[in-house]
C-alpha cells in the first residue's frame, strides 16, 4: 500500500499495544520513502499503553459523544422529529425508549467486567 499510494485503515489497535510496539514500530520506520498519496488510519480507544513513538508521529483526532445519561438522553430525543411529539402516550414511550438507550449505552463502559455482548441500537431506530 506504500509503494501503490492507497490507504490502509488499522481498527482496535488499543487491543494489540505490544504489537504496535514491538512489530508495527518497527516496519513503519523500516519503510523510507513512500508514495505521496499513502495514507494510514489508526482508530484506538484511548489507552495509557498506545506507543508515544506512534503518537508522535501521528495526526491525533479525538471524536467521542459527551458521555451521561443526560447527554445520550438529549441526542436521542432531538433526533426526533418534532411533528412526532404530538401524542402524549407516544411521548411516554419516547422517553422511556430514550431512558433505556441511555442507561445501556452509559453500561456499555462497563463491558468487560459487566455484560459481554455488544448492543446494536442507536438514535436512528427511534426515526422508524
Amino acid at each position: 500500500a506504500s509503494k501503490r499510494g492507497t490507504w490502509v485503515m488499522l481498527k482496535n489497535c488499543h487491543l494489540c499495544t505490544e504489537w504496535l510496539q514491538d512489530t508495527f514500530m518497527k516496519r513503519l520506520q523500516g519503510l523510507g520513502s513512500s508514495h505521496p498519496n499513502f495514507r494510514l488510519f489508526i482508530t484506538s480507544e484511548i489507552s495509557p499503553k498506545l506507543p508515544t513513538s506512534l503518537l508522535r508521529l501521528s495526526d491525533v483526532v479525538i471524536a467521542e459523544a459527551p458521555s451521561g445519561i443526560k447527554a445520550s438522553l438529549h441526542r436521542f430525543v432531538s433526533n426526533i422529529p418534532k411533528d412526532r411529539f404530538g401524542n402524549q402516550m407516544r411521548n411516554r414511550l419516547y422517553l422511556v425508549l430514550g431512558w433505556v438507550h441511555a442507561v445501556v449505552q452509559e453500561r456499555l463502559r462497563y463491558v468487560p467486567t459487566g455484560w459481554s455482548q455488544g448492543y446494536e441500537f442507536t438514535e436512528a431506530d427511534a426515526i422508524h
